[in-house]
């Protein structure tokens, strides 16, 4: 990102952690006064949400939200990983790596 930039022709070439990310906008119909940091702020980081009560129950908009997958905070093992540190555990279990590296190796008929 540093040498090619983010590649957006409405974000600036130039890559930067410093400060917060300036939004260039096309020519007209902009008006980027009319918008408040926060909603600026969802728009560039693609961070809000979809309210489902604003969706029409009977339209294709509502069964593709229904459909869609929903994070499960339960299901996440790089949660688990990251509170297990957080209390101190940093034991990396390498045995279903080690696991599948036999199976592809018996598989294929070669050592990787």
């Amino acid at each position: 990102a540093m040498i090619r930039g983010l590649e957006s022709r409405l974000i600036p070439k130039f890559f930067t952690t410093v400060g917060k990310m300036k939004v260039k906008t096309p020519k007209y119909n902009c008006p980027l006064d009319l918008y408040s940091e926060t909603s600026m702020d969802e728009m560039v980081s693609g961070t809000s949400g979809l309210d489902p009560e604003k969706l029409d129950p009977n339209g294709p908009a509502y069964d593709k939200f229904k459909k869609s997958k929903k994070f499960d905070p339960k299901r996440s093992s790089v949660l688990l990983v990251l509170n297990d540190q957080l209390n101190g555990d940093f034991a990396v279990d390498t045995s279903a790596v080690k696991e599948a590296r036999m199976e592809a190796e018996f598989a294929s008929g070669r050592r990787i």
